[in-house]
């Protein structure tokens, strides 16, 4: 309901639509909140008192409305995303640690800094903590960690009650995830500590 108010921060509002534009059951609920959201703004501002029973009536109507088509696996970023910043091709990889790289999409100095992160096959991501949340769209490839598997266009949430958080990336090819921090990871190992420090992850 907050996005479809206006209420977002930029940087959510970039990961809560690149993952509504992957998720085909997500487009048709977020366009029926869309609509709610508009009547509900214009209820306020004139006054008047919400039927009773329209949230409901929009959410059921929702269910039955027309899904997305997915985009090709082989564009990896959402519209939303290209729009904001480019194609994935024009933009430079930054090196992370081990296996990891970066593209940073909106800079520290916001207060929800946004990036793509890239993780090699295979890679094995250390036992860490979440000061914060954590939030991510898978966009390619997947990895597995407490949940199961997650795939692309799948909404990752991570707090701080998650203690030790590992995950493993799959095997056969690299995982690409928009990935939306509001506090720093903790890594339990010293020398990932130094590494997430030195390069702000």
């Amino acid at each position: 309901m907050a996005r479809a108010v206006g209420g977002l921060d930029r940087a959510l509002e970039l990961l809560v639509d690149a993952h509504v534009e992957l998720c085909r059951a997500c487009t048709g609920r977020l366009a029926a909140l869309d609509e709610l959201g508009g009547a509900l703004m214009r209820r306020r501002a004139a006054e008047v008192p919400v039927p009773e029973g329209l949230v409901d009536r929009v959410l059921s109507a929702s269910e039955d409305a027309p899904e997305a088509q997915p985009l090709p696996d082989d564009d990896v970023l959402p519209m939303v995303l290209v729009e904001h910043f480019g194609p994935l091709e024009a933009m430079r990889w930054r090196w992370g640690a081990p296996g990891l790289a970066r593209i940073d999409l909106l800079p520290q100095r916001d207060r929800l800094p946004l990036r793509l992160l890239r993780m090699a096959p295979g890679t094995r991501v250390a036992a860490h903590d979440h000061a914060g949340h954590e939030r991510a769209v898978i966009l390619a490839g997947g990895w597995r960690d407490f949940r199961g598997e997650l795939r692309r266009g799948d909404f990752a949430v991570c707090g701080p009650e998650e203690r030790g958080h590992t995950l493993e990336v799959d095997t056969d090819a690299p995982c690409i995830a928009l990935v939306l921090n509001d506090a720093p990871i903790v890594a339990h190992a010293r020398v990932h500590r130094w590494l997430a420090a030195w390069r702000g992850l």
